[in-house]
C-alpha cells in the first residue's frame, strides 16, 4: 500500500531487481523456465537436503545511472550492487511449506548518503486439515534502507476454507505494520514525520467461490478492514486512521494451455477518523494475465487498484492505479529477451499533488549452463508531478553476473 509521505523515489533500490518486481510481482514463467525442469538443460535443478528442494541464486552487478538520488535535478554515477536470493519448497505428500530470503545492497561511487540495502522474507505454510479443508498461513518481513533511512513491514495472514463440491468457502485474516523510520523533526513536538506516519491495519474478507469448470473459477468476496496510526494526530493536527470495506467479484482462468491468470472488478469505501474528511470511495481493479503466444513467446498483464493512507496536509488519503505489460521471448534455449512497459499514478485525495511514474524496460540473459548466467538491462524512467520543480527522469545501465544452483 502506498503511503503519501514526502520521500525521494529512487528508482535503484537493489540495482538488480526488476521494476515490476517492486511494485506489481509478476508470476509468470520464463519461456525457458515454463518448460518441466529436467527437460531444460539450462534450468537449476536446486540443492536437496531431506525433503526440501533449495534453489540458491546470488547476482553480482555493475552499472551506470544519469540520477543517482531520483531528484530533479540529480547527478549521474556509477554503482556496485550484490544481491542473493534462496528458496527453499517442501514435497511433502501432505502439506506444504515454501520459505524464501532474498537480499541485496546498492553502492554508489560518485554520490554520498545514496546507497541503499534492502531485504525480504517470506514463508507460507499449507495444511490440509480434513479432505476438503485447507489452512493456509503466511508471514513475511521487509526492510529496505534508502539515503541512511530505515522502513520496514511485517506481514502475517491465515486462510481457511472448506470445499462443499463445486463451492468453495474461505474466510480470511491478515495483519500489517509499517514503520518508516525517522527522516527529521517537525513541528509536533519531538515527533518526528515519519513516527506519525507509522500505522498498522487488519483486514477479515470472506469469501464463496465456484467451481464452473476446471478451467475456470468464479468467486464474491466481502471485506472489511481498520487502519491505525502509531499517532492519531499528524503534524497538522489532522486525525489519522480509518475504516473501510469492499465488494469485489473476480475470476481464476485457464483457457486451454494459452491464457490464464485472475481478474476482478470490486468497489471500496475508506472512512476517515477526522470527520473534517469526505469518505473516500472507488472502483478498485486487479488482473494477472499470462499469454503463452508460442512456445516461446509469453506476455504478462498485471494491473491493480488501492486506496491508501496519508499524512499530507489537508489530504484524506490517495487512490493509486498500476498498470504493467512485459513481453518475454526465448531468442534460443539460452537467449531469454524481456521488454517490459509500466505506468502507476497516485492522487492525493481533498488536497495534494497528482503524481505519475513510468518505466520502460529492455534486457537480455544468456545462460551460460544450468548454474551460470550473464545478464544485461536498460531502463528509462520518468516521474511527473503536479507539483512544480519536482519532475525527473533518469536512464539506467546494469550488466551482471548470476550463479545459480
Amino acid at each position: 500500500m502506498v503511503m503519501g509521505i514526502s520521500k525521494s523515489r529512487k528508482i535503484i533500490h537493489v540495482a538488480g531487481a526488476a521494476i515490476l518486481a517492486a511494485t506489481l510481482p509478476l508470476c509468470a514463467l520464463s519461456p525457458a523456465g515454463a518448460q518441466q525442469a529436467g527437460d531444460d538443460p539450462y534450468e537449476p535443478l536446486g540443492l536437496r537436503a531431506g525433503s526440501f528442494v533449495f534453489l540458491p541464486e546470488i547476482e553480482v552487478i555493475a552499472g551506470y545511472t544519469d540520477n543517482a538520488a531520483g531528484v530533479a535535478g540529480g547527478t549521474s554515477s556509477s554503482f556496485t550492487a550484490i544481491e542473493g536470493r534462496v528458496t527453499a519448497q517442501s514435497d511433502w505428500n501432505r502439506h506444504s511449506l515454501t520459505a524464501s530470503l532474498r537480499g541485496g545492497y546498492t553502492t554508489f561511487s560518485d554520490v554520498s548518503n545514496e546507497d541503499d540495502g534492502e531485504f525480504g522474507a517470506e514463508a507460507l505454510l499449507v495444511l490440509d486439515v480434513l479432505r476438503e479443508t485447507r489452512l493456509a498461513l503466511s508471514a513475511g518481513y521487509g526492510f529496505a534502507t534508502e539515503d541512511e533511512i530505515d522502513d520496514q513491514v511485517y506481514s502475517a495472514e491465515a486462510e481457511l476454507s472448506h470445499r462443499f463440491n463445486r463451492l468453495t468457502a474461505s474466510v480470511r485474516g491478515a495483519i500489517d505494520d509499517f514503520d518508516y523510520g525517522t527522516r527529521g523533526a517537525v513541528s509536533l513536538g519531538s515527533v518526528t514525520e515519519d513516527e506519525v506516519a507509522d500505522y498498522s491495519e487488519t483486514e477479515i474478507a470472506l469469501r464463496l467461490a465456484y467451481e464452473v469448470s476446471p478451467r475456470l473459477s468464479v468467486y464474491g468476496e466481502v471485506s472489511s478492514n481498520r487502519r491505525e496510526f502509531d499517532r492519531q494526530i499528524d503534524a497538522n493536527g489532522f486525525l489519522r486512521g480509518s475504516d473501510g470495506y469492499a465488494l469485489s467479484t473476480g475470476a481464476t482462468i485457464e483457457i486451454s494451455e494459452k491464457l490464464r491468470g485472475s481478474v476482478s472488478i470490486g468497489y471500496q469505501v475508506q472512512t476517515p477518523d477526522d470527520p473534517v474528511f469526505a469518505d473516500i470511495e472507488d472502483f478498485l481493479y486487479a488482473a494477472n494475465l499470462t499469454w503463452f503466444v508460442t512456445p516461446l513467446t509469453n506476455i504478462v498483464l498485471v494491473a491493480r487498484s488501492n486506496i491508501g493512507e496519508t499524512v499530507l496536509a489537508g489530504s484524506s488519503g490517495e487512490v493509486g492505479r498500476d498498470i504493467a505489460i512485459e513481453i518475454n521471448h526465448a531468442l534460443r534455449r539460452n537467449v531469454e529477451l524481456t521488454a517490459s512497459l509500466a505506468y502507476g499514478r497516485d492522487e492525493f485525495i481533498a488536497a495534494g499533488p497528482v503524481e505519475t511514474d513510468t518505466t520502460a524496460t529492455f534486457g537480455v540473459t544468456y545462460l551460460l549452463n544450468r548454474n551460470i548466467a550473464i545478464t544485461g538491462s536498460y531502463r528509462h524512467y520518468e516521474f511527473n508531478s503536479t507539483n512544480p520543480g519536482v519532475d525527473y527522469d533518469a536512464n539506467i545501465f546494469l550488466l551482471g553476473l548470476r550463479l545459480q544452483k
